[in-house]
């Protein structure tokens, strides 16, 4: 059975009401999903900001605790003048100990530099010594000529080897070849 007008009509209104309804809900859902962002947001900087103030605060409470500490340390000014004393009679004790080695030290530093030159002499005017000085020097220079001898005879290997010019004429004999019968088969024919 169809409805009549009137009950048409009361749908209509009914469809319309509910969906001015519906769309009203949905504006609403969508400015709460909106302000429930914008809170969560506003949390985890709160949170942030609660860390990092925890962290200054630590920082605040150490370096107070350390004030505290050199403020007592510092307040017994006869104990710092004491350690003071202390301290300056034994830097002049290791100062002073310090100068007697460095004498004694001087002393020993010349008898050694002389025992060496007077060793060095005797070594100096050995005949061993002067035949070991010499063989050295012509070692070295052998070493050298050995080393230039080596070098030149790389070059000259260089110089005289035939293999890559081999390899060029053999290609380029093969390819003169394929061009000689190329050229013999178009005339036989």
């Amino acid at each position: 059975m169809l409805p009549t007008v009137t009950d048409f009509n009361e749908l209509r209104a009914d469809l319309e009401f509910k969906t001015t309804e519906a769309e009203r809900a949905q504006a609403t859902l969508e400015s709460l999903t909106t302000d429930k962002e914008r809170l969560r947001k506003d949390f985890e900087r709160l949170e942030q900001l609660e860390q990092k103030i925890m962290a200054e605060t630590k920082e605040i409470k150490d370096s107070i605790a350390q004030m505290n500490s050199d403020i007592e340390k510092f307040s017994d000014v006869e104990r710092l003048k004491q350690e003071l004393r202390e301290k300056e009679v034994s830097l002049n004790e290791e100062k002073e100990y310090i100068l007697e080695n460095r004498d004694s030290s001087a002393r020993k530093l010349e008898g050694l530099e002389e025992e060496y030159e007077a060793l060095k002499k005797a070594v100096e005017g050995n005949d061993t010594y002067t035949q070991l000085t010499n063989l050295q020097k012509k070692w070295q220079f052998l070493e050298q000529n050995v080393g230039n001898l080596k070098e030149a005879i790389a070059r000259k290997a260089d110089e005289t080897d035939y293999v890559p010019m081999r390899t060029i004429v053999v290609e380029l004999a093969n390819d003169f070849n394929v061009l000689l019968q190329q050229h013999l088969a178009k005339n036989a024919v």
